[in-house]
């Protein structure tokens, strides 16, 4: 319940119809909350020298209340185009996963909402007043004015906060610190020096039962806490396949139901409700989600139509950091058991290895004609190397390593640029040696 939940939460939050309906509903029952108060109370009594209440005539408030909406309904259309000109801007130069950082920038949809909900605010209490010769709503209309001088506040807020999202290192670092925060998310535990690295050995039961997708698309989340008591309620051990993140095809292997007996059919459908799937990829249980996103657009930009190396540069950055704080960071092992300790899930859990190849290896082939690149490539990966702590981690990045150099030496670079490649490839392996308390990992 908990994983459904936390996939709607997301889902709402990439939607821009979740907030202006809420404000929305609020807009409706303020006006009929205020048209009450003004039925019900004489507020020129109660507020009797107070110059920002109204207090003209019938004709002057139905004047103030179309002005109000007429102009409200016009803005909002005009930030509906900018909204829709910015998400067109950043589909085609940064790629289309990006989208959902714009999507769920709440202020924006705080915004729109805001002067939807005045229009309909000032169309309802213009109803009330229509037809009607001697009844003003003081509070109603004092209301209003005081929506539409909030909506101009917001709408200056609107524009800054639009002519800064579109700048490509405000988005870099958006997703940069979205990396971070999933990291530490997914892996909360820092490394102990008691930490122990040996894998564990799980022996599973001799019969395995194939679980197929029931159709394609890709896995948005896993109710881990739900397969371990179905597992546990059934006696069986149960292996997912696949990572949050991961497209599958309908019919495709998804999970294995390892037991002594072959399961009850309903074990079968319980676990395809265990595991979400649907038509887009979802970043609250995929730790990737963010890497690709500063892949998407340090590959773009690396493009022969853009060629631009320093903004390839700025996502190796922010990759670096993440990567550097995931190697301080303890992988929580794959097996998950009950009560009594017997393994009732395994999953397939991501480490430092997968997340970097994740990470660097389109960057990598995409710029590794690009000495700039290259070389600022090798000074991250020399950052993260101070960081390591965990032998098959240096591996993972001397790996990455090896690979750039051998692919400048295949590519004939000139002299000098050849001997500064060499000579930041020198410098990782002495930093590498170096966090590895002098072991080689070669």
């Amino acid at each position: 319940m908990k994983t459904y939940l936390l996939n709607l939460l997301e889902k709402l939050r990439d939607s821009y119809l979740f907030i202006p309906i809420l404000m929305l509903l609020l807009a409706i029952s303020l006006s009929a909350a205020s048209l009450m108060l003004d039925r019900v109370f004489d507020i020129n009594k109660f507020w009797w020298g107070f110059s920002w209440i109204y207090v003209g005539d019938v004709d002057g408030a139905r004047a103030v209340l179309s002005s109000i909406a007429s102009s409200m309904i016009t803005v909002a259309g005009v930030l509906f185009s900018v909204t829709m000109l910015t998400l067109s801007l950043a589909s085609s130069q940064f790629g289309p996963s990006l989208l959902r950082n714009f999507l769920q920038d709440m202020l924006n949809q705080f915004v729109l909402g805001a002067f939807i909900a005045t229009y309909i605010y000032c169309l309802l209490v213009l109803r009330d007043v229509e037809g009607k010769s001697d009844y003003v709503p003081n509070l109603s209309v004092t209301l209003a004015v005081a929506w539409a001088l909030l909506d101009v506040a917001l709408l200056i807020i609107f524009i800054h906060n639009t002519t800064a999202s579109i700048r490509i290192d405000n988005i870099i670092a958006t997703a940069g610190l979205g990396l971070c925060k999933s990291i530490e998310r997914h892996f909360p535990d820092p490394i102990s020096t008691a930490t122990n690295n040996s894998k564990d050995v799980f022996e599973y039961p001799e019969e395995c039962y194939l679980v197929m997708a029931p159709n394609s698309g890709y896995i948005q989340g896993i109710d881990k806490h739900g397969l371990v008591e179905l597992a546990t309620h059934n006696n069986v051990t149960i292996q997912v396949e696949h990572r949050p993140g991961d497209f599958i095809v309908e019919g495709s292997l998804v999970a294995k139901v390892w037991a002594t007996k072959c399961p009850d059919k309903k074990v079968e459908e319980q676990v395809h409700t265990a595991i979400f799937i649907g038509r887009r990829a979802l970043s609250e249980q995929d730790v990737e989600f963010e890497i690709r996103q500063l892949v998407q657009v340090a590959v773009r930009a690396l493009s022969p139509g853009i060629n631009d190396p320093f903004t390839a540069n700025i996502c190796l950055d922010h990759l670096g950091a993440g990567l550097a704080l995931l190697a301080k960071r303890a992988l929580p092992e794959p097996y998950l058991r009950d009560g009594q300790g017997t393994v009732r899930l395994v999953l397939n859990r991501p480490n430092f290895s997968t997340i970097s190849a994740s990470a660097f290896d389109p960057i990598r082939q995409s710029g590794i004609n690009s000495v700039p690149v290259v070389i600022h490539f090798l000074k991250t990966i020399t950052k993260i190397a101070f960081t390591i702590e965990r032998r098959e981690d240096g591996e993972a990045l001397h790996l990455q390593a090896e690979r750039v150099r051998a692919s400048c030496i295949k590519l004939s670079l000139e002299r000098d640029d050849f001997e500064a490649v060499e000579r930041h490839y020198n410098f990782f392996i002495k930093a590498l040696s170096s966090s590895l308390g002098k072991r080689t990992v070669v």
